[in-house]
């Protein structure tokens, strides 16, 4: 809601340069900046699409998921290239050209926005064969809907448009109620295209077929370790790729190397991969050499520690909250780390259970919300009585 105001107001702007400027000077301010609101526009709507295909809610005040670089102006490139064919066909062919290439459109749009989402590659949007994966997977319910909505604000588009013609409305007017409700329309079907993925999310892998995956030929890249090193700070690297290096490093004395990669190798593991599990594993082994090991970034660790709780892996957890506590110390999540330390390890020996009675310990006499409080008490029975 907050990106539709800037948008306006953004509108507004434009539409006072237009009456004050002319000629060619005019052109040259006012086109780079409608391809500015055009940017704004359409960032916005990806990250609402990204948003609501995590599970996220639109609303004022949301924090919307990032845009992958280049997403918004691939968008761009995908609705303005429909947005002329429609054009064309309406300049060569008149009304009846209009309306089938409406119809056309408004039947693989949906199909190559949501393809562009996932893959975030202009060329893959206009993949035949996944498009028509994508729409036998939502179905004829789900993907008529976000046909017939793209049809719907369309049409009430060329509504608005013509009743403001009949209305006479002053053109700058005109220009920033058509601006206005085409940015809101955007959102809204961005909105209901990120909705659409989020329920479809475990089915729309877009993996190719088994015949076409053994089709494709190993991957080949370098195994010398400082040339693969290189390449992966620069590119970010494959499975394979972090997989390799990691094996010669483990083999090598370059302890400095091992351990700068083994921080992105886990986070990678974690969030590029999502393979939680090997993101542990790694982490424990790196956890033997260096026991104060940890990731860069707090939230990433932080998703690393909730991992080896849900995954039951004890010994790293607690070291993993013990090396978080070392390096984040005035981080808002540390009582929130001890408290879910206290409850993986509460049936746990040894140095274990010794760290989770210090930590809650500390959470008695910390800032703690109600909700924290109820789960201390919970779990109170198993640090307060006396040890046997």
């Amino acid at each position: 809601m907050d990106g539709l105001i800037i948008i306006a107001l953004a509108g507004f702007a434009l539409e006072a340069l237009r009456s004050v400027l002319t000629g060619s000077i005019g052109l040259i301010v006012i086109l780079p900046f409608t391809l500015l609101i055009w940017v704004m526009l359409f960032r916005n709507a990806s990250e609402i699409l990204l948003t609501a295909s995590e599970g996220g809610t639109f609303r004022f005040g949301h924090r919307f998921t990032t845009s992958p670089d280049g997403l918004a102006l691939r968008h761009i490139g995908l609705w303005l290239l429909c947005a002329l064919l429609f054009a064309l066909c309406w300049g060569y062919f008149g009304v009846l050209g209009a309306a089938l290439s409406a119809v056309t459109l408004a039947a693989l749009v949906p199909a190559a926005t949501l393809l562009l989402t996932l893959r975030n590659s202009l060329l893959d949007s206009f993949d035949p064969v996944a498009a028509k994966r994508i729409i036998e997977t939502l179905g004829f319910a789900d993907y008529g809907r976000l046909c017939g909505l793209l049809v719907g604000l369309t049409l009430t588009y060329l509504t608005l448009d013509a009743l403001a013609s009949t209305l006479a409305m002053p053109l700058p007017v005109q220009n920033l109620l058509l601006l206005v409700y085409w940015a809101w329309a955007l959102i809204a079907w961005f909105y209901l295209a990120g909705c659409t993925l989020f329920e479809h999310r475990n089915e729309l892998t877009l993996a190719p077929d088994d015949e076409a995956l053994a089709e494709v030929p190993p991957e080949r890249f370098t195994r010398d370790p400082d040339r693969l090193w290189v390449t992966i700070q620069q590119d970010g690297g494959s499975i394979e790729m972090h997989r390799v290096l990691a094996d010669s490093l483990d083999r090598g004395d370059d302890q400095a190397t091992q351990m700068a990669h083994g921080k992105l190798h886990v986070a990678a593991l974690l969030e590029a991969f999502e393979q939680p599990q090997a993101a542990l594993d790694r982490a424990a082994e790196l956890l033997q050499i260096d026991q104060r090991f940890a990731l860069d970034r707090p939230s990433v660790m932080v998703e690393l520690i909730q991992s080896a709780a849900r995954y039951e892996q004890p010994k790293t957890l607690h070291r993993l909250i013990d090396s978080y506590l070392h390096h984040f110390p005035t981080s808002r999540q540390c009582n929130e780390l001890r408290l879910l330390g206290c409850e993986a390890l509460q049936e746990s020996s040894g140095a274990c259970r010794k760290q989770a009675k210090d930590w809650y310990q500390q959470l008695m006499t910390s800032e703690l919300d109600e909700k924290q409080r109820q789960r201390m008490e919970s779990i109170a029975s198993s640090y307060l009585q006396p040890e046997e």
